[in-house]
């Protein structure tokens, strides 16, 4: 049925027509703005708050901060849709507010109040679970406060290494957390209680090692402070609420960890933090209200070395990492305006970069989407960080640390970049196959040079440190050697026995003899030292085995002839290199002898020889195994009679 048109509706309809076309051209404002804004905010990656625009507040930097979510949850949708409807009303000339519609906008506009200032704390319990009771640090007995004030006049005086080093913490936090603890008129939380016995018991090693400064009394409170530490540390759980203290105190104690030589505790406390720091929101922005420019830098020097240690682990330990890079838009801690600390600002950049890289090897490379990965497709991606990989070192080689405060530390921690760059790079160059004319099946000749110049500048670093400063080569061990993946030695290993190549096997006996014990006993480095010590052995007389049976020239074409091969000793060895992940790896290429050949080449996968997807793969698990026995007692293993 049609009915006829009138003019009373020819109006209606026009009317109709101008609303939509006014709804229509609010709607393109709104999307043409947030669009700007989104742009924007990704392109200059500063946070959304401006400190300069606050007035400076005494910031109780314990306070948890409101939850983040991300643009995808449906709080953000709520919110913006909250706001589309409202500023479409308000904007509508036409459309009448009644009772019941103020209302509406009334509860609207307080749901999204609430989103907005909804604490971090609001879900992380179960409806009926009851608050644990706070840890009661009355009864622990820590170091006499005329020490400590002691100590942190000294820090005040000369500024101490290690609030540069591990720049998770400033002195004036770390002065009225002292104050906090020592001089409590209310509770304390279990992160400054922990912090601070962490904090007093690095700077009291700091200060009596390096320094001389009362020796024997900072000794004996640096071991109170670490017994308190570790048992402060035991007492977070997964409830523990997100807050910039209990971050530090956990990313301290991933440090302490890396220190000595726990590899899978340093990854709990770590991840731990990176997903606190989520929860803050710190990967997008730092600045909360009343937070000071000194605040905010902070907040970024602690998330970026959050950064560090989980991408670090993730190759360290093969699983892929807490902070996607991906989803990460804050930006670099500002350089500081002392020119002796500068320097350090653009080291831990050059850290900062470097993780970065161990992220890209382990998710481009090793993790289990990469590996199923062309070979083609892997060899590209490969060349395209060892490119990116090399501009980071040339920047690095330039960098002028003559003028930084404590010059000798700067260029250790440089020395140690170097030695990771040439550990990466080994681990990247193994992805790559060998040319055909290359002298080993298994590495290309850049993967063998690579590894080669890894040990050489590892010597250069033993001689330079070892018996000059033990707190530099101890940190060396740990931070370098144990914390990422070592593959030069393990890619020398496998090569010598392949090749029966000598002059690899005496560059891993020098490897050995430098990590071996000359003083004081350090746990991780004993630990590395007997495990080297085992390959070096097995690899000397592998190799001798192998020129041995190999000697008698005619004895070997004699069973070329017959087509049988001949039979060594070596063949003991080979069920246990093989439950370590090495009988693939090595290849196990026959050992020619005058042109003799004393063994079948190994055989070919898909094509594309040992260098497929799954010895690849095969390699990097039983390099992380053998890592992985650094964690193990290995007071057993005997290096005397070997």
């Amino acid at each position: 049925m049609f009915y006829a048109e009138t003019p009373c509706s020819e109006k209606k309809i026009a009317l109709i027509d101008e609303r939509l076309s006014r709804i229509e051209s609010h709607l393109e404002n709104i999307a043409t703005n947030s669009g700007a804004i989104t742009s924007r905010s990704r392109v200059e990656l500063t946070p959304s708050y401006s400190p300069q625009q606050e007035s400076h507040s005494d910031s109780n930097l314990t306070t948890s901060n409101t939850i983040f979510e991300g643009d995808s949850s449906f709080r953000a949708h709520s919110v913006h849709a909250s706001r589309l409807f409202e500023h479409a009303m308000s904007n509508d000339a036409f459309v009448g507010r009644s009772p019941e519609m103020e209302d509406a906008l009334s509860s609207l506009r307080s749901l999204v109040e609430k989103q907005n200032t909804l604490s971090v704390n609001h879900d992380l319990r179960f409806p009926a679970q009851k608050e644990a009771p706070p840890v009661d640090f009355s009864s622990i007995k820590m170091p006499p406060i005329s020490s400590v004030v002691s100590l942190l006049r000294l820090c005040k005086e000369t500024l101490p290494f290690n609030f540069i080093d591990i720049p998770l913490i400033n002195f004036v936090q770390f002065n009225d957390l002292c104050t906090r603890v020592y001089f409590a008129t209310e509770d304390f939380s279990t992160a400054a209680f922990t912090l601070v016995n962490g904090g007093l018991y690095y700077l009291f090693t700091d200060v009596g090692l390096l320094r001389g400064k009362n020796v024997a009394e900072f000794q004996e409170c640096a071991a109170m402070c670490r017994s308190n530490f570790e048992y402060a540390l035991g007492k977070f759980d997964l409830f523990t609420s997100p807050t910039l203290e209990n971050i530090q105190a956990l990313i301290l104690g991933a440090s302490y960890a890396i220190d000595i030589s726990r590899p899978s505790l340093c990854w709990s406390l770590s991840s731990h933090a990176a997903r606190l720091c989520q929860a803050l929101g710190y990967h997008r922005s730092v600045a909360a209200p009343g937070d000071s420019v000194e605040d905010i830098e902070l907040k970024k020097r602690v998330f970026w070395y959050v950064y560090v240690i989980d991408k670090s682990l993730s190759l360290r330990l093969g699983r892929s990492s807490t902070l996607q890079e991906y989803d990460i838009a804050l930006d670099l801690p500002a350089k500081s305006s002392d020119p002796a600390v500068r320097p350090w600002n653009l080291i831990y950049e050059f850290w900062v970069r470097l993780a970065g890289f161990n992220g890209r090897i382990y998710e481009e490379l090793y993790s289990a989407r990469a590996l199923s990965d062309s070979e083609v497709d892997r060899t590209r991606k490969a060349r395209c960080i060892i490119r990116d990989m090399e501009i980071w070192y040339e920047e690095m080689r330039k960098f002028d640390h003559t003028r930084a405060y404590n010059p000798v530390y700067c260029e250790a921690s440089l020395s140690s970049c170097e030695i990771t760059y040439y550990s990466l790079l080994t681990l990247v160059y193994r992805t790559i196959p060998p040319d055909p004319f290359d002298s080993s099946i298994v590495f290309s000749t850049d993967c063998i040079e690579t590894a080669r110049a890894a040990l050489r500048a590892h010597q250069q670093n033993s001689a330079r440190h070892k018996d000059r400063n033990p707190y530099i080569w101890h940190g060396y061990i740990s931070w370098t050697l144990m914390h990422c993946p070592f593959t030069p030695f393990m890619v020398l290993f496998c090569h010598a026995i392949a090749a029966a190549d000598l002059s690899d096997l005496r560059c891993l006996g020098e490897f050995v003899a430098s990590l071996q014990p000359t003083g004081e006993v350090v746990e991780a480095a004993e630990k590395l030292y007997r495990l080297c010590h085992v390959f070096h052995r097995v690899a000397e007389l592998y190799i001798n085995a192998k020129i041995k049976a190999s000697s008698n020239v005619q004895t070997s074409q004699n069973a070329a002839e017959d087509g049988n091969a001949a039979l060594y000793p070596v063949n003991d060895f080979d069920p246990y290199l093989s439950a370590l992940g090495f009988t693939s790896a090595t290849g196990l290429a026959p050992f020619v002898s005058n042109g003799v050949s004393t063994g079948d080449v190994p055989a070919m996968e898909n094509g594309s020889g040992v260098a497929g997807s799954t010895s690849l793969g095969d390699w990097f698990t039983g390099n992380l195994n053998i890592m992985a026995l650094l964690e193990a007692d290995l007071s057993n293993i005997n290096t005397v009679n070997m």
